[in-house]
């Protein structure tokens, strides 16, 4: 099933009790569920993407894909053609002597540089996307997603009191 922003809005106001949209658009609680679907994104990394390419002759990195989690935790697998690559730190790379890939900065290294145009498979987790009419997040985040999202308009509105009931 699909958690809808539209749900998530219905049950927050449910359960706040802040019914009057004059008081609490619909679009202030979709920039808490936008914030907490990203949170919850990068948090947990539960997101997965993939992206193929081409990685030309005499190159050997490749950019960050924009919504990749900025982390090496965040690369699953990296395949160059057919090889899998090994992660390997940065200082490997830069000494040159383990082939793999290193990740740093939203930038992706490759050793050993191929003479070749060489095709490449990236796996990775990613964060949520801006566009949150239906979430990517799965049914057993849709709890956390409403709470949170309760969190925020309790902080929002000075209701620490209630939130804490």
């Amino acid at each position: 099933m699909a958690i809808t922003s539209a749900e998530i809005i219905s049950k927050a106001r449910q359960i706040t009790s802040r019914d009057n949209e004059t008081d609490l658009p619909d679009s202030d609680i979709e920039l808490m569920i936008a914030e907490t679907v990203l949170d919850i994104s990068e948090r947990t990394m539960c997101l997965k993407e993939e992206v193929s390419d081409t990685l030309a002759a005499d190159s050997n990195t490749i950019a960050k894909p924009t919504n990749m989690i900025d982390s090496p935790a965040a690369i699953d697998t990296l395949y160059l053609d057919e090889t899998l690559l090994d992660p390997i730190t940065y200082e490997e790379w830069r000494a040159g002597c383990l082939d793999g890939y290193a990740y740093r900065n939203g930038t992706i290294y490759i050793n050993p540089t191929p003479d070749s145009d060489k095709s490449y498979t990236l796996s990775y987790r990613k964060v949520h996307s801006s566009d949150i009419t239906t979430l990517e997040l799965g049914d057993e985040f849709k709890r956390a997603v409403i709470y949170l999202v309760c969190q925020k308009i309790f902080e929002d509105y000075t209701m620490e009191d209630e939130a804490m009931k």
